[in-house]
């Protein structure tokens, strides 16, 4: 059987407080990743990213999973003139790596940008309803979920992994490390690699807001916006104010930047919701998913998703299954760690 060990509650960290955008288009990613580490990998990159969007649809449909999924184009708007070079730029890498996208004037947004990049039928859902949802399904199919389980460390016994959890010890064949940063300092050496980044997000109520589509800003600092509806009616989400974890004066600095911006794009809307976030980021701009290291045999990894967790996650998925029961995977060479 297959465990998953929490050590809180699943979904009670950054799950819960993510933008649940389920999308390919990563800022302006791809024109950066072909140029850094070459074509290949940066077509796994959004073959992968692509692949999870799709996955994520059919597995909502198949397990009648209820999470307000949608499909709605993407956009990166450029805020200055000088930034439409960046977005064609990127165009150029969209027809490269087979991903369609287009530069328009129409983007939708409540203030004026020069233009926009948009990517069609990407998507936005709730991301504790599907989670909700997908572990049901899972346990379904034989997961074994332990909340309140905190692993401590890992030791090799024979052939098998030795967890020692804060309830008990386990045996395993494979072990994967999907808990944000990994918590296991050698081998891998990832604090040296990894560094986290947090954001801001409010959530504004009547603000007589109307987007067709999720947006975020072509350069930073990173600013987005997006449309959800709950029980009492629709909401804006506004994110940004991001900075390097540990070096802000204090939160409510962060909070002032997305409040003075929201009352001048929206100066009806009130703050209904706000909360912040923690991402991890890698060194080479892909996520690591694979091996934790070379002398760690069976003992696989997933970090470094960039803010854009629910697809690079669920990409993580496929790929470390894969690894696991086939042996390996054609996109596992360009994100191995």
């Amino acid at each position: 059987p297959t465990v998953l060990l929490e050590a809180g509650r699943i979904g009670y960290g950054v799950t819960g407080y993510t933008t649940a955008k389920v999308t390919s288009q990563h800022q302006l990613i791809y024109e950066r990743l072909i140029t850094a580490l070459g074509l290949e990998r940066a077509q796994a990159y959004a073959d992968a990213n692509q692949t999870a969007i799709n996955w994520m649809e059919q597995t909502i449909g198949k397990e009648g999973i209820d999470c307000d999924f949608i499909r709605l184009p993407a956009y990166v708007y450029a805020e200055e003139e000088k930034e439409l070079k960046d977005l064609e730029k990127e165009k150029k890498a969209y027809d490269k790596l087979g991903l369609s996208g287009e530069i328009t004037a129409d983007t939708g947004l409540p203030f004026p940008t020069h233009g926009a990049l948009r990517m069609d039928s990407q998507a936005q859902f709730h991301p504790i309803k599907y989670l909700y949802g997908l572990a049901d399904a899972a346990r379904r199919k034989g997961l074994i979920i332990h909340e309140g389980t905190q692993v401590l460390m890992l030791e090799r016994a024979d052939d098998r992994w030795k967890i020692h959890t804060s309830t008990g010890n386990m045996r395993a064949k494979s072990v994967v490390l999907a808990s944000h940063f990994p918590f296991i300092d050698r081998p891998g050496l990832f604090y040296l690699r990894l560094h986290a980044e947090k954001s801001y997000a409010i959530a504004l109520r009547n603000a007589d807001a109307s987007l067709p589509g999720m947006y975020i800003n072509a350069k930073g600092p990173g600013r987005s916006l997006r449309m959800y509806a709950d029980k009492k009616g629709p909401l804006v989400l506004l994110v940004g104010a991001g900075h390097r974890t540990g070096q802000e004066d204090s939160a409510l600095h962060h909070y002032d930047i997305l409040r003075q911006w929201a009352s001048a794009i929206y100066p009806k809307g009130t703050i209904e919701y706000h909360w912040s976030a923690q991402d991890i980021f890698t060194l080479d701009g892909l996520p690591c998913i694979g091996h934790l290291a070379r002398q760690t045999p069976d003992v696989y990894v997933a970090t470094g998703f960039h803010k854009w967790g629910m697809s690079n996650g669920t990409a993580a998925g496929i790929i470390l299954s894969d690894m696991i029961l086939k042996g390996g995977h054609p996109w596992s060479e360009g994100f191995s760690p």
